[in-house]
């Protein structure tokens, strides 16, 4: 007796199969054909180009952010390189805001001391002119009395 090689698929239920190619190939073959020209009609066939375009699509999009990511990288560069040159510009406008403040504040400081000379020599030369009038009215005042005095003394002793 020949011994046929089978293989038990489920051992509990009792099937065996044969791994011998029999009349039944020919149908799975068939199936297998059917199945695939229609799955390959209704849904290889319509899907592929949507899939294909979506890829497009999403390999533009990614295009594009670079492209866009570059352009930001230089605006914010360019953005930088404004932000310092004004910096640059506002420390001189300030710097010579300063020295034009100093300037006219040592000119104020000049007008002010030559007023107030002014104002002291002025003031010194009334006093003197008022401390010679005073001397004279002392001096006047001071006969006066001197001559009031001698003429008291000289009544006195009459």
């Amino acid at each position: 007796m020949l011994h046929t090689p089978r293989f038990s698929l489920i051992a509990l239920v009792g099937l065996t199969m044969d791994l011998i190619p029999n009349q039944t190939i020919i149908y799975m073959w068939l199936i297998f054909m059917a199945s695939y020209w229609v799955l390959s009609r209704f849904v290889f066939k319509p899907t592929i180009p949507i899939i294909n375009e979506r890829y497009k699509r999403t390999e533009g999009l990614v295009h594009e952010t670079k492209v866009l990511s570059e352009k930001v990288a230089k605006l914010q560069a360019e953005y930088a390189t404004l932000m310092e040159e004004t910096r640059q510009e506002a420390r001189q406008v300030r710097e010579e805001i300063v020295q034009a403040a100093e300037t006219e504040a040592k000119e104020i400081i000049a007008q002010t001391r030559q007023a107030s000379e002014k104002t002291i020599s002025k003031a010194k030369s009334e006093i003197a002119g008022e401390v010679s009038v005073a001397l004279v009215q002392v001096a006047r005042m001071s006969e006066e009395l001197a001559s009031q005095m001698s003429d008291k003394i000289t009544k006195k002793v009459a």
